[in-house]
């Protein structure tokens, strides 16, 4: 019971530090700083677009329909080759598109079965790029879907009169065609766990968010560890020397569960909170898990200076080796000794959840053996100045 009031007025001193103020706020402004910038036109796929003066129906339908179903990117509109070219150049847009020739005379081609038959001849649409990456090839990729839809029609005609030799009317064809199209979609993403990942936001803000955050979450484990280092020099903990294991692992923890509060309603705030059951089973362990590392790397570092500058490269492989952006493809055992590695996976595969359980007792072990040596092992006394010269 004193323990547990003595943790109360450290959690109402820790308040006093503007350090963990400044660190507690700084988890909000993270979410609404990604949330404004994924709301800003310039993280939107921008295309230059110039129809060269085409205007036939189905070219004009194709685009028409591909804006309606990708919002997502911006379409400018240019006036001649020459300004879609230059506003590429200019970094005005991400790509421009510049139709060479009507769709429907490709169409009309495939059901001749002349389609690719002239060397010569002009491809429907020429993509510009300043540079290709990865956004600029899934939009290609994008596209080649539609422009399919609807030469997929002329194809099945081409091949249905090879094989039936005009027996069937464009009517028959077409009733035909209707009848077998298969209007859902070919592909389904699920997770481990069995939920829906179509559901989630695919902001390239959003879907790292979570890692951030849970960095972010990390990262004040490891300053709440520096902070009762700061307290035990000044003698706070005196009285229960014999206890230091267990108040450490106390004092971490006081400071994680302030922060973990603070990163709940962040995620909330983010859109990527799922149930409340979900989110506490995974944040529990990973806590403790926290709790733990930065115990151990406190005693590995020596003393605060060395940890202090451990934290920084700590912080940078937790962004190399844990999924937060990719999932690096590296030695397991590198990435098993993070507990944000474990979390991250543990939100849609409970098996990390355990995981972290292990994590955490093999901690306390390593901790416990390591205070037990140092207390019964005998400890070197200072030689006398006074004995030493005479």
């Amino acid at each position: 019971m004193i323990i547990f009031k003595r943790l109360l007025l450290l959690n109402k001193r820790l308040f006093y530090r503007k350090s963990y103020i400044l660190l507690l706020i700084m988890c909000p402004l993270i979410v609404l700083t990604l949330r404004n910038a994924a709301s800003y036109d310039d993280n939107i796929i921008q295309v230059a677009l110039y129809d060269n003066g085409i205007r036939d129906a189905v070219t004009e339908e194709l685009f028409e329909n591909f804006r309606l179903e990708h919002e997502e990117m911006i379409f400018v509109d240019c006036t001649d080759e020459e300004t879609a070219v230059q506003s590429v150049t200019d970094g005005t847009v991400d790509v421009a598109w510049i139709v060479q020739r009507p769709l429907s005379e490709i169409q009309q081609e495939i059901e001749e079965g002349s389609f690719g038959s002239r060397k010569d001849a002009e491809p429907f649409l020429k993509v510009c790029y300043r540079e290709k990456n990865v956004e600029d090839t899934f939009v290609s990729e994008l596209l080649n879907c539609a422009i399919y839809r609807y030469t997929s029609y002329a194809a099945y005609v081409s091949e249905a009169r090879g094989h039936a030799a005009g027996e069937w009317s464009d009517e028959a064809l077409l009733q035909v065609y209707e009848d077998n199209m298969y209007d859902k979609t070919f592909l389904k993403s699920y997770y481990l766990d069995g939920t829906d990942a179509d559901t989630e936001d695919a902001s390239m803000f959003v879907m790292p968010m979570r890692g951030m955050l849970a960095l972010w979450l990390f990262l004040l484990g490891l300053v709440a560890a520096l902070y009762y280092g700061e307290d035990e020099k000044k003698g706070l903990f005196i009285c229960w020397k014999d206890r230091d294991l267990l108040i450490e692992m106390a004092y971490i923890f006081t400071i994680l569960v302030n922060g973990s509060i603070v990163y709940l309603l962040s995620i909330w705030m983010a859109g990527i909170f799922t149930t409340l059951r979900k989110e506490l089973i995974c944040l529990s362990p990973y806590v403790l898990c926290t709790v733990c590392f930065a115990m151990i790397l406190r005693r590995v570092s020596k003393n605060d200076i060395i940890y202090s500058m451990m934290m920084p490269l700590i912080i940078l492989a937790n962004i190399m080796f844990c999924p937060i952006f990719i999932q690096a493809r590296v030695l397991w055992v590198i990435k098993i000794v993070f507990p944000l590695y474990h979390y991250l996976n543990s939100i849609h595969d409970p098996y990390f959840v355990n995981r972290m359980f292990v994590y955490f007792i093999a901690c306390v072990c390593i901790l416990t053996v390591r205070s037990a040596i140092k207390f019964f092992l005998p400890r070197r006394s200072k030689p006398n100045k006074l004995s030493a010269i005479s």
